[in-house]
């Protein structure tokens, strides 16, 4: 058990720092298009290039189709600037979509992606506290929190290679506007709403998700119209979950 848990955590690690080298490198590199520090050709900085790195970056990772096709994609736009050759046809080399699937089916059966369960939590105690106005942040691990406020106006939220459980079915919400606002990055955020809260989501989801479990399917269970909370900001591979309490 304890050779499996090292593993996880060797694996975890390795994902880690080739997660922390893609954003270091992508913002590096628009850095130096808005300083116009241009060192290297031109088609570099461009979303084209964008796209070769996710796709290398999800190959790192042994996401080896989506890695592939991301990749592809970006080649298949690029390779006419850099080379200085004619655009590439599409009808002409769409047969390479097989070679792309027989590639991603090979490396998958050489490197299997093994998977890894990380529990955020595991190393996270139940923080019970009274706020009216929360702010929770996870880098890199876990917490669990429950919220206690007879005048709950919302707060911000920033998950990033982290997990949070945030349980709010201890609150009445002010008569304010009540605002959470969330970034969630390779990340995720659950929270519980008691039952006559309306939940309005706001979000922008950048290959993310957001589910609400909280949106009663009995149609008459009471929503209080003057409960509303709104859930705003950011999610970039990371979700949001609504559960009711």
């Amino acid at each position: 058990m304890k050779k499996d848990n090292c593993s996880n955590m060797q694996n975890s690690s390795i994902d880690a720092f080739w997660s922390a080298l893609f954003f270091i490198g992508i913002g590096a590199v628009l850095l130096f298009k808005n300083l116009e520090i241009l060192i290297l050709p031109s088609y570099v900085y461009t979303w084209k290039m964008l796209l070769i790195s996710f796709g290398v970056y999800n190959i790192l990772l042994r996401n080896w189709m989506f890695g592939l096709t991301m990749a592809a994609i970006g080649t298949f736009f690029i390779l006419p600037e850099a080379l200085n050759i004619p655009k590439l046809e599409f009808g002409k080399i769409w047969p390479a979509i097989f070679i792309l699937i027989g590639l991603g089916i090979f490396f998958k059966m050489i490197f299997p992606k093994k998977k890894v369960l990380i529990d955020f939590k595991r190393d996270s105690t139940i923080d019970i506290t009274e706020e009216n106005y929360m702010e929770t942040t996870v880098i890199f691990s876990g917490a669990e929190k429950q919220i206690s406020s007879y005048d709950f106006k919302g707060g911000k939220v920033t998950a990033i290679f982290g997990g949070a459980e945030i349980d709010l079915t201890n609150c009445y919400l002010s008569k304010e506007n009540n605002v959470i606002n969330i970034v969630a990055v390779c990340g995720g955020l659950t929270l519980v709403v008691p039952h006559e809260w309306n939940v309005r989501s706001e979000l922008v989801t950048i290959m993310g998700g957001f589910e609400d479990k909280a949106a009663p399917k009995d149609k008459n269970a009471y929503i209080d119209p003057a409960a509303e909370i709104v859930l705003k900001g950011t999610l970039v591979m990371g979700g949001v979950e609504i559960k009711r309490g």
